[in-house]
């Protein structure tokens, strides 16, 4: 039996420095927020300024959906759901936006691995429904 990979976020990158994060070619999960201060550490998935909790199997990784998620949130085009909303709230990348992965580095085979980061996206949003009685604000479901 496979074990389950570990949910541990990166410490908080400022939006323009995406392209940097640690295994960002790798699938995995990743969630953004606004702050004014950024917090120390590594980024913890219960903070409730979280704005969108997002995830990647695909070609590309980590990458390439913070790429589409930065093209359809500038321009309010394209299939990036969370995108499209943070475009309708926004109209543009804020700059106090940061982002924070969790990528997954294990050698699982790729249909248990992709469902398993299903299983840990839709679990971080339900903690972070049940713990604010809302979804994060960019999440439609």
């Amino acid at each position: 039996m496979t074990k389950s990979p570990k949910i541990r976020f990166s410490r908080w990158f400022p939006w323009c420095d995406r392209d940097n994060l640690p295994n960002i070619d790798r699938p995995g999960i990743y969630i953004m927020a606004h702050f004014d201060e950024v917090p120390s550490g590594r980024a913890s998935r219960h903070n409730n300024q979280i704005e969108y909790i997002g995830k990647t199997w695909g070609e590309g990784g980590l990458k390439e959906r913070l790429k589409k998620f930065h093209r359809v949130a500038t321009k309010g085009k394209g299939n990036h759901s969370g995108g499209k909303t943070y475009h309708k709230k926004h109209h543009k990348i804020k700059d106090d936006l940061y982002v924070a992965v969790c990528p997954f580095l294990g050698k699982s085979q790729e249909v248990v691995l992709n469902t398993f980061i299903l299983y840990a996206e839709r679990k971080l949003i339900w903690q972070f429904s049940a713990a604010n009685g809302r979804l994060p604000n960019c999440n439609n479901e």
